[in-house]
């Protein structure tokens, strides 16, 4: 169960008109209802500024804790671009709920994980992402987390230890990760994001595209290449992956990577 809220849409709707504030609020859930599909999600209800969202139902993976705690670390670090005065926080809990096979988004899941998760998402700080224990404990293969402390959450008699998810550290189930500590990625964002962009438009287009990476070596390529590896292992489009690489020196070394990725 996902639950994500903005913080600072009062503040910022206070100096939009009406129209302004409805067209930042809809690109606002279109964004939210993409990145939780992309990610094998159902949204289940928009709620003011709020989305409620949930994994496993009506088809079930033995990775949906991932996917939600993915989808809600790539939502709210996109939530800045929209606006600048805004950020995202989000709430992700694993459990057993209620839900009505059939039902149309509202109505389809009930019981204390919603209210729980609904929680969790209060009391994260701005910019992050909060989940509980079975959560991290089913997805720290593949993502990075912080302790998050105990907090007091209404209707709970003890305090509930909570975790931050700091970012994704490898691909799906944990593929690929580092044998020590993998460091943040940082100073790239922006050029994931379009990397990211321009994958997603290939695919709704139906056009291929040829992406050049250029840079001194030491510059970050590879670890670049490597965030777009473990952004679209995770998303529920099938993607086939190749991967070649050219020979510095050497005789016949000509299409040498595509020699490789055959």
């Amino acid at each position: 169960m996902l639950f994500v809220d903005l913080v600072g849409f009062t503040t910022a709707s206070e100096a939009r008109d009406a129209e302004d504030t409805r067209e930042l609020l809809t690109r606002y859930f279109e964004l939210a209802r993409t990145t939780i599909e992309r990610y094998g999600g159902t949204v289940e209800k928009f709620i003011g500024d709020a989305v409620m969202a949930l994994w496993g139902a009506p088809v079930a993976h033995e990775d949906d804790a991932e996917r939600a705690v993915r989808a809600a670390l790539e939502l709210v670090a996109a939530v800045p671009e929209l606006h600048g005065e805004l950020q995202a926080r989000a709430g992700v809990l694993t459990g057993e709920a209620a839900v009505t096979l059939g039902a149309q988004a509202q109505g389809m899941v009930a019981g204390d994980l919603v209210n729980t998760a609904s929680r969790i998402q209060s009391a994260a700080a701005p910019g992050t992402v909060l989940v509980g224990e079975t959560t991290r404990r089913t997805s720290e293969a593949a993502i990075a987390y912080d302790g998050g402390g105990l907090h007091e959450l209404k209707g709970k008699t003890e305090p509930v230890t909570l975790w931050q998810a700091l970012r994704v550290v490898a691909a799906r189930g944990g593929e690929g990760r580092a044998t020590g500590l993998e460091a943040p990625f940082v100073g790239r964002e922006r050029e994931l994001r379009l990397v990211k962009e321009l994958f997603h438009a290939t695919a709704e287009e139906g056009r291929a595209h040829l992406l050049s990476i250029v840079g001194i070596a030491g510059i970050g390529k590879s670890r670049l290449g490597w965030e777009f590896y473990k952004y679209f292992d995770g998303i529920v489009d099938q993607v086939w992956w190749h991967r070649g690489r050219c020979l510095a020196y050497g005789e016949g070394v000509a299409y040498w990577a595509l020699a490789d990725m055959i």
